[in-house]
């Protein structure tokens, strides 16, 4: 499998919480999931850097540790109250996993959520990161 180009951002509020603060994005979608955490949720998104993220036994898969950031892929296929099902993959640190995650879930009710939550190990390589610029 070829790797994710990945984000790793900083989110914050004004209101304190009780939620790990970083986020893996994919690339591909980073600017609108920002504008939607800055402007729908007002969340602030800082310190943007751009690597990539492995599974666990790929090729390129660095052990988490030093250089690289233990993260877990979340998979499944989720039904619409139209009946369109669409796939949702999400990344999340491993260190805060069951706490982002609880929060993540409460968007989904459990019985859309089609042939159940699949997860996948993998890493963010830190130590290759670039900051991330909107021109790419």
């Amino acid at each position: 499998m070829e790797p994710i180009q990945m984000v790793k951002c900083r989110l914050s509020s004004n209101v304190a919480r009780d939620v790990g603060d970083v986020r893996y994005v994919p690339l591909e979608i980073f600017r609108l999931w920002r504008f939607l955490m800055e402007r729908v949720h007002n969340l602030n998104v800082s310190d943007p850097a751009v690597s990539s993220w492995s599974p666990e036994g790929a090729e390129d898969y660095v052990e988490p540790g030093d250089g690289a950031d233990a993260v877990i892929e979340v998979r499944f296929d989720y039904q619409e109250s139209g009946g369109v099902v669409r796939p949702v993959t999400r990344y999340f640190p491993e260190k805060d996993f069951q706490l982002i995650f609880g929060y993540f879930s409460k968007h989904f009710q459990e019985e859309r959520m089609l042939d159940g939550v699949k997860q996948r190990r993998g890493s963010y390589q830190s130590a290759k990161a670039l900051p991330y610029t909107e021109n790419g």
